[in-house]
C-alpha cells in the first residue's frame, strides 16, 4: 500500500468519524427534542381544549380520547423535520401507548398514568426497542406526556387528584390548587 493511497484512507475514516460525532451530538439531541417539545405541546394543547374549550379553565371531571391525542401527535410529530412514520395511541384500562415508525424501525412506548401529589405521573414506561429507547429514551416520552399536561394545569392554578384509564379514553379529575 502505497504512502498516497494510505493519506486516502486515513483520511476517509477520518471524515466518516467527524460525520457519526456531528450526528451523535448535534442531529439525535435535535430529534430528541424536537419530538419531545411535540409531545409535551401535544399533551398541553389537548388538555387545554378539554379543560378550557372556552378559555376558562374550571375544575371538573373531563376525558380525552385516543383518537383526540392521536390527532394532536399526528399534527405536530409527523411531517417536517421530525423522522416519524405510523404514528398510533392506544388507551387501555391498564396502559397508554404510543407507537410509532422511524426509518425501518418500531417502537412502542407504554406505561400507566396515575395522579401523584396533584400531577400527571407516567408509571412503569417501557420501550419495545432497545435502539430506539437509545435515540428516543422512554424517561424522555414520559416527562414530555407529564410535563404538557401538570404545567397546564398548574399555570391555571389546577391541579390532578384522579386518573381512570378506559378504552380508548382516560379522564382526569381537576381541582384548583
Amino acid at each position: 500500500m502505497g504512502r498516497r493511497t494510505l493519506l486516502l484512507l486515513v483520511g476517509t475514516l477520518g471524515a466518516c468519524l467527524i460525520c457519526c460525532v456531528i450526528v451523535f451530538f448535534v442531529a439525535l439531541p435535535r430529534t430528541r427534542d424536537s419530538v419531545n417539545d411535540a409531545i409535551r405541546e401535544s399533551m398541553s394543547t389537548q388538555v387545554a381544549r378539554v379543560v378550557a374549550p372556552i378559555g376558562t379553565a374550571e375544575p371538573g371531571t373531563y376525558t380525552i380520547t385516543d383518537t383526540e391525542l392521536l390527532n394532536q401527535f399526528n399534527d405536530r410529530l409527523t411531517g417536517g423535520n421530525i423522522p416519524i412514520e405510523n404514528l398510533n395511541v392506544v388507551i387501555t384500562p391498564e396502559h397508554i401507548e404510543l407507537s410509532f415508525s422511524s426509518g425501518s424501525r418500531d417502537v412502542t412506548y407504554t406505561g400507566a398514568l396515575q395522579a401523584v401529589d396533584g400531577k400527571l405521573q407516567v408509571e412503569t414506561i417501557e420501550s419495545s426497542s432497545g435502539f430506539m429507547d437509545f435515540l428516543f429514551p422512554a424517561s424522555d416520552v414520559a416527562n414530555a406526556l407529564e410535563t404538557g399536561v401538570n404545567a397546564y394545569l398548574s399555570a391555571q392554578g389546577l391541579q390532578v387528584t384522579d386518573v381512570t384509564m378506559g378504552d380508548g379514553e382516560v379522564t382526569l379529575v381537576v381541582v384548583e390548587t
